[in-house]
């Protein structure tokens, strides 16, 4: 017989069933990585909505996501990807998880609360992925040992994206300098801090 284990959650959240165990079921987990930025964005989201999911660690440094088996399950070898109880459904992309879980626990709202709010995170969350994110993301991937045999590799592109990286940590500080969240005042997802970083050559 099924049997249904409840979310446990600092915040009150009602009980929800995420869990089913059957013939032909098996547990919802996210494959995380530790170390990696992505899945820990997807953590963070679920700690604030107090939402538990079982987690299995990938290691990535010895490439088990970039197997076969990893690879029918994530075409793009990447994490986080959250893996539903229905037998074949596999979510990747941090964003497309946590609006998953958002719909399922609409409370406390972390994508915003009416059209206004949503746009305006959804917007915050593009301008820092894009002009953030992304040139420290390449600084680092286009040169780091790591990445050697993984992508192709421009040392010239990864020098001019840290600058650039260094000028988007200043842009991100002054957007920051006068109030306490990137996008409107109690939504999580929006949440941001004056940051004192440097892109390293």
């Amino acid at each position: 017989m099924a049997r249904n284990r409840p979310i446990v959650s600092a915040r009150k959240v009602a009980p929800t069933p995420l869990f089913s165990e059957g013939p032909k079921e098996k547990a919802i987990k996210i494959y995380n990585s530790s170390t990696a930025p992505n899945p820990r964005r997807v953590r963070v989201f679920l700690a604030e909505k107090g939402i538990q999911v079982p987690y299995e660690e990938v290691d990535l440094m010895k490439a088990i996501n970039r197997g076969p088996e990893f690879r029918k399950k994530d075409p793009l070898a990447t994490v986080p990807f959250l893996e539903l109880d229905d037998g074949g459904t596999c979510i990747s992309e941090s964003v497309a998880i946590c609006r998953y879980f958002e719909e399922l626990h609409p409370n406390p709202a972390l994508f915003g609360v009416d059209a206004k709010d949503r746009a305006m995170v959804e917007m915050w969350n593009r301008r820092v992925e894009f002009t953030v994110l992304q040139p420290i993301a390449d600084a680092f991937r286009q040169r780091h040992d790591f990445f050697k045999g993984r992508i192709r590799q421009v040392p010239e592109y990864a020098e001019a994206q840290r600058l650039n990286g260094e000028g988007s940590l200043k842009w991100l500080d002054d957007e920051l300098a006068n109030r306490g969240y990137i996008a409107g005042n109690t939504t999580a997802q929006g949440r941001g801090h004056r940051t004192s970083l440097s892109v390293s050559p």
